[in-house]
């Protein structure tokens, strides 16, 4: 099979190689006014495309991942970069069944072949990319030179699925894919109608990211206790996650929860990739920070972590009311942002809305979407707020629970706290705090708490 791929690929090359054919000749550019030729072939490396359709056929035998279908990739179509000195700049498009010629001035250039146009942050298929493996092409006067271009996948593919255990286990939830480094994320939401939302992205996820990080929780079906999800993700060499490398995300029922009754979820991870200038599939070793498994401790380090020295933490209400729900906050580096997220549900949600508090920067709550909301927030939580540069901050997230309780309806509930810490090197850390209100009967009265 092997031999096969590898004569394929050489065929495709030929084909780009197989005449020559002089184009007219361009007057941009340096040199010394003679020109050569310089002809180009283009193949694609397409084994990243049968690692993920691999892993996904390989865990649909345990119930994991999601099988994918894998067109053939032609290079057809794509476009060549040519740049060389004094700013000389040319295009041409790739076709198989042509020369790809181009006469050149005397110089060395460069040249990078692609999918046409550019590359978008997250996109729906894989963008290709490669340059010359020598770097740069001479072109002498009165010679024709080759260039031969292999292009492999520049963005990162990143699917997310779920095993049956998951989907029968719980009715809705709200599951996020961040890359650590800036705003960009990838969702799942589902509220219980229709066919689960699967993500099957191709995201370029920029320079230096060495973790990737899925967050969120889901709502039992059978008693609606809500549990919370937060995994980070890292190789095991610490290395950074680039392009050509298919991350398959399985939601899994855990054996482990908040509670002690509640089941939780898991996430199995299995990272694909390529090596170089080899059609060959390479599993690359990955690791789970699970929140759940491995309590965090303040210490050197940023951390944020509840009372019960997690960095997840699960309240019932009314009936832990009176409860310390502080998430203890440190930063040794200084504090830049503490983000909190509300997701509340029923008559808090819009209480939440009216106040303008369901996304809010503890440390630039005078600026909330234009408002200064300083006075409000520091006045439910009964305490001065934090300021920039401060190294560690106790966020008292109980103080909303007599809140919350004063707004209990006939139905159950959840919301969600979600904290967010980065410090002056723009390092992360995140908390999740889930609270399941009680449907509150008509002979009974809202608790009060502190």
């Amino acid at each position: 099979m092997k031999h096969l791929y590898n004569m394929a690929w050489g065929l495709l090359l030929l084909a780009g190689l197989a005449s020559c054919e002089m184009k007219e000749e361009l007057s941009k550019g340096g040199g010394s006014g003679e020109t050569g030729v310089l002809e180009i072939g283009v193949a694609v490396n397409k084994a990243i495309d049968n690692v993920a359709t691999r892993a996904g056929e390989d865990d649909a035998e345990e119930g994991v991942g999601v099988p994918v279908e894998s067109d053939e990739v032609a290079a057809d179509g794509f476009e060549i970069d040519i740049t060389g000195e004094d700013n000389f700049s040319e295009q041409l498009t790739y076709n198989s069944g042509e020369t790809n010629s181009i006469s050149l001035p005397e110089g060395t250039y460069t040249v990078y072949a692609h999918t046409p146009g550019e590359m978008g942050r997250v996109m729906d298929v894989p963008y290709y990319g490669g340059s010359t493996d020598k770097g740069t092409i001479v072109i002498t006067s009165g010679t024709t030179s080759t260039a031969t271009v292999k292009c492999v996948m520049e963005n990162t593919r990143i699917k997310l699925g779920y095993d049956d255990q998951f989907l029968a286990t719980y009715a809705s939830w709200n599951i996020t894919i961040e890359n650590g480094s800036d705003d960009q994320v990838l969702s799942a939401v589902y509220e219980g109608t229709g066919e689960p939302p699967v993500i099957d992205k191709y995201w370029d996820l920029g320079d230096g990211v060495a973790s990737v990080i899925v967050k969120g929780f889901a709502k039992l079906k059978d008693g609606g206790a809500t549990v919370p999800i937060s995994k980070v993700l890292t190789k095991q060499n610490g290395e950074n996650f680039v392009g050509a490398e298919a991350l398959n995300i399985t939601m899994v029922l855990g054996s482990g929860s908040t509670t002690g009754t509640v089941p939780g979820v898991d996430v199995v991870v299995n990272l694909f990739g390529t090596e170089p200038d080899s059609d060959e599939m390479v599993e690359v070793p990955i690791e789970t920070d699970d929140d759940d498994d491995n309590p965090g401790t303040p210490g050197d380090e940023l951390s944020v972590v509840f009372p019960n020295g997690q960095s997840t933490a699960t309240f019932t209400l009314p009936d832990q009311v009176s409860d310390d729900a502080t998430a203890k906050i440190v930063a040794p580096a200084g504090l830049k942002n503490i983000n909190v997220t509300i997701q509340a549900e029923g008559t808090f949600a819009g209480i939440v809305a009216d106040m303008k508090i369901g996304n809010f920067d503890l440390l630039h709550a005078d600026n909330i979407n234009g408002t200064d909301l300083s006075t409000v927030i520091a006045g439910i939580l009964q305490k001065e707020l934090p300021g920039e540069g401060d190294t560690s901050y106790d966020f008292p997230v109980h103080k909303f629970f007599s809140l919350i309780t004063q707004m209990m309806g006939t139905s159950d509930e959840t919301h969600v706290f979600i904290v967010e810490v980065v410090d002056a090197n723009d390092e992360k850390a995140s908390a999740t705090l889930t609270i399941n209100v009680k449907a509150q009967t008509a002979e009974q009265e809202p608790s009060q708490g502190e």
